[in-house]
């Protein structure tokens, strides 16, 4: 860590969102779910915690291929960048948060059979805590789209995935 880093904006906006997206574990998985009342899915709990943080517009509604596409990709990962995963040539499917030392927060055990809470708790379906090396093979790559939120300058970039064959 370099002297002074942890008092600059960009890292307490990191640390900061991480919090917000760490206190949603256990919140049960909801296929298009968007809020902490009716559960998340993937994107839903990104777009979430996003909008609570002032980094997206209220009318923002993003999958996780969007998500990937507003992206900046990035080799090495930072506390509350996206780790995107696909199967079919670049083709995103599912995205989780890094959260820092290894690990992610994600909504996942889900499919979109799973619309209801009930359902949910039935699945074990739920936001939680993985091991960074969840999915690995499924990975496409990271990307960032959390910088100073008081940054004028800074504008997402398309992310090119490169995918694995």
């Amino acid at each position: 860590m370099l002297l002074g880093e942890q008092t600059s904006v960009e890292y307490r906006t990191r640390r900061d969102f991480c919090k917000l997206v760490s206190s949603q574990i256990g919140t049960p998985y909801v296929w298009a779910g968007n809020n902490p009342e009716t559960g998340f899915d993937c994107s839903g709990l990104v777009v979430w915690a996003l909008r609570q943080h002032g980094l997206l517009r209220p009318r923002d509604d993003l999958t996780a291929q969007r998500l990937a596409d507003l992206s900046t990709q990035v080799p090495a990962l930072k506390r509350g960048d996206l780790v995107f995963y696909g199967r079919d040539w670049g083709r995103v499917t599912h995205v989780t948060i890094y959260i820092g030392m290894g690990y992610l927060v994600g909504a996942s055990r889900g499919n979109r059979n799973i619309r209801s809470k009930e359902q949910a708790r039935l699945k074990k379906a739920a936001v939680r805590t993985l091991d960074l090396d969840y999915r690995t093979r499924d990975r496409l790559g990271f990307g960032r789209l959390i910088n100073p939120k008081d940054d004028p300058n800074w504008r997402p970039l398309p992310l090119n995935l490169e995918v694995r064959k």
